[in-house]
């Protein structure tokens, strides 16, 4: 997308003027719509965290030809629920597809004639347009592919599944000289509703008006953030994440009610949010909005604990949907939203009851990946042993449940580090709100168990059977089957090894100390691929976006370019977060280095160029980075505005040499969330030469260290 120009006749001569561009326009869809290796980032149509979610048929930039158009998007990347066939229901192709966060268009010519959508919160209008000097007749008629269809005249009902639940559309076709509108609205809860949600959001309106209500709506979301200097294509990269974080989690009460998982419609209060991925989105994305928009983040992680209370276990759940929790991946991270929230000052969630859900969750929910039952042989070793055991080569699986898939492995250091992580999480929020110390001390407990599986040979995580023994001849870079899955999740030992998100200080110490520490993330960056790039890929395809050994195209290795700051080497941080964004955040077709995941990557992205980035969720602060824009204003959801100055920022000026909160110097690395909240300015001098005081701050590295013990734990 680019600056529009406008040509005007003035005083005999051509006069070029720029047209003014809003933080929508510079929102490109289509970057990393083309995927390096899994799944690309799809160019979602909706209004921000809307129910109703479109994306366009096809892969964007290497097929088009479709057999139909799914209307409606029921989660994030899930198959497309209604859908829509034309003619006798053979081959569409697809020419001059044309897509923004509110509208999508383009040409049938197989067909000859054109479509263009745009979204409401629940529904959306669609329009079938003739071809210049065609009749409408030209345009053949539609029909549905669902579970349940009913037309009468111009109305048209339709009930499709989604994972057991029912969804319903109720929408009205209409005529004119040169085309046919089709406008319809979608619920959760009853055809009835389906048709109460039309009237509210679609009846009379025109496109050009529901168009304009949509793009308003994206414009007030995406101008909570306000940037200046840096390229064009920096903006476009920028707003494009802000985009992205902004598709879920969605909203979806309809008329003051929902359906909750246990099949009741009930009276909502607040907002009921659902759809989301928490191994991925406690990162930086739930985070991001305890800033933006705290009344939400507080409605957001209220629908967690109802949805809880609607299972039968009472579990919090991790990969929430409209219909159940998908339960994907490992680990508990909800706990990490839940007291990142709670030290940010969100309000309005009963904190206690938190909790005693996680803690009840921690207790009694089985932590092997992808399975969500009760506590199995396995979780018992792992609180006896201290980590979750894997199978030496060679050994036979004995102890998976019945049922559960053998795709997924044992994941013994991933699910180990994770829970160590979470209980860490439990413990803090426990000792907030009061818990007895015995609770705490068990979760406190817990938080070590990742320590018993740090290799001082190696410093490697490294996987241990149920003996106590060290798994042998585990290849950091390739073991572990696909996906590395026996030990790890994703991704190989070299990012794993970082992953101790709560327990940083041990980690720098138990590298040997700042210097060694450094340069073995030194080594992370520049180690060499150990393998035929075809054999690597093979064994990890989601390990994309490789720096040397470091991954930038999965979540677990956000926060590692940052761990410099931790052994007073800022610099590092500063010259290791540009060349992340330089080599794999770009404004093209293959723009993403990985799955997106619905904003887990992009908050990442947000966070990054903005300058600062939550290391800990669960802390109340952030690690300074490096900031890519000379300005940049946030609007705070408390009303306040928070701006951030990098005056001379460029490509090449990527260091700080001095950071100011105010008029108060930061002698470290650390941005409080209490200055942010504040409002007021951060501000850097920058500079293209790592400067003196990042090789003082060096020299002081285990001064540092000892700085960020009480607050990542406690001094051991």
């Amino acid at each position: 997308m680019r600056i529009p120009i406008v040509a005007s006749m003035a005083a005999g001569a051509f006069m070029l003027t720029a047209v003014a561009m809003e933080p929508v326009d510079w929102v490109d869809p289509t970057i990393g719509a083309t995927s390096h290796m899994l799944v690309p980032a799809y160019p979602t149509v909706s209004v921000p965290f809307g129910m109703y979610r479109f994306t366009p048929p096809a892969p964007w930039f290497t097929v088009d030809e479709i057999d139909d158009i799914p209307l409606f998007l029921p989660s994030h990347r899930a198959a497309g629920l209604f859908a829509l066939m034309v003619g006798d229901g053979g081959h569409l192709t697809l020419d001059n597809r044309r897509v923004s966060p509110y509208s999508f268009s383009a040409w049938v010519d197989s067909h000859n004639f054109g479509l263009r959508l745009v979204p409401a919160a629940k529904g959306a209008a669609i329009r079938f347009d003739a071809a210049t000097g065609v009749t409408r007749r030209a345009i053949p008629d539609v029909s549905f592919r669902a579970a349940k269809c009913a037309r009468e005249g111009r109305t048209v009902r339709l009930e499709d599944s989604f994972r057991g639940v029912t969804a319903y559309l109720y929408g009205e076709f209409s005529d004119d000289g040169s085309g046919r509108e089709l406008r319809f609205a979608v619920s959760w809860i009853s055809q009835e509703q389906a048709e109460a949600n039309f009237r509210a959001e679609l009846a009379g309106r025109s496109l050009d008006e529901l168009e304009s209500f949509a793009r308003a709506a994206w414009n007030a979301a995406l101008g909570r953030i306000a940037v200046e200097g840096g390229d064009d294509s920096r903006k476009r990269v920028f707003y494009t994440a802000l985009y992205r974080c902004h598709e879920r989690m969605v909203d979806a009460t309809e008329g003051g009610c929902f359906r909750g998982w246990d099949g009741v419609v009930k009276q909502a209060n607040g907002r009921r949010f659902t759809d989301d991925w928490s191994w991925d989105t406690y990162r930086a994305l739930h985070p991001l909005f305890c800033l933006l928009d705290p009344e939400m983040q507080r409605d957001r992680l209220n629908s967690y604990l109802a949805m809880a209370s609607e299972t039968k276990e009472g579990w919090v759940p991790t990969f929430p949907n409209v219909a159940c929790d998908g339960h994907n991946m490992n680990s508990l991270h909800p706990a990490a939203m839940f007291l990142d929230a709670c030290v940010k000052g969100v309000e309005g969630v009963d904190w206690k009851a938190a909790w005693a859900a996680l803690a009840h969750t921690e207790r009694t929910a089985s932590r092997l990946p992808w399975h969500r039952g009760p506590r199995t042989k396995l979780d018992e070793l792992h609180d006896s042993l201290g980590y979750f055991p894997a199978l030496q080569p060679g050994e036979d699986e004995t102890d998976w449940p019945k049922g559960h898939s053998m795709w997924e492995k044992r994941q013994s250091v991933a699910v180990t580090l994770g829970y160590a992580y979470d209980c860490w999480c439990i413990a803090e929020l426990g000792r907030i709100v009061g818990a007895s110390e015995s609770d705490i001390a068990e979760f406190e407990r817990k938080a070590e168990f990742d320590r018993n599986l740090f290799h001082p040979g190696t410093r490697f995580f490294h996987p241990k059977d149920a003996r106590g023994e060290w798994i042998r001849d585990v290849d950091y870079t390739l073991g572990g089957g696909l996906g590395a899955r026996m030990y790890y999740d994703e991704n190989n030992g070299w990012t794993y090894a970082w992953d101790a998100q709560h327990d940083i200080a041990w980690l720098v110490g138990a590298h040997g100390g700042a210097v060694r520490f450094c340069a073995d993330l030194d080594a992370l960056f520049n180690a060499p691929l150990g393998a035929q790039p075809w054999e690597y890929v093979a064994n990890l395809p989601d390990s994309t976006g490789r720096i040397g050994q470091f991954v930038a195209g999965n979540e677990p290795g956000f926060h590692i370019p940052y761990l410099y700051n931790y052994a007073g080497r800022p610099d590092r941080t500063q010259k290791r977060i540009r060349q992340i964004l330089d080599a794999w955040f770009r404004d093209d077709a293959m723009g993403l280095p990985g799955d997106e995941d619905g904003g887990g990557m992009s908050a990442f992205v947000v966070f990054s160029m903005l300058g600062f980035y939550p290391v800990t969720p669960g802390l109340a602060e952030y690690q300074l980075g490096s900031p890519v824009f000379e300005k940049a204003a946030l609007r705070l959801g408390n009303g306040r505005t928070f701006t951030i100055l990098a005056p001379g920022s460029s490509r090449e000026a990527k260091y700080w040499t001095h950071a100011k909160v105010g008029e108060r110097h930061l002698d470290g690395t650390v941005l409080r969330h209490s200055d942010v909240v504040a409002g007021g300015t951060l501000a850097f001098t920058m500079t293209d030469r790592p400067a003196a005081r990042e090789h003082r701050l060096r020299s002081q590295g285990l001064g540092i260290i000892r700085a960020n013990v009480k607050r990542i734990g406690g001094e051991k």
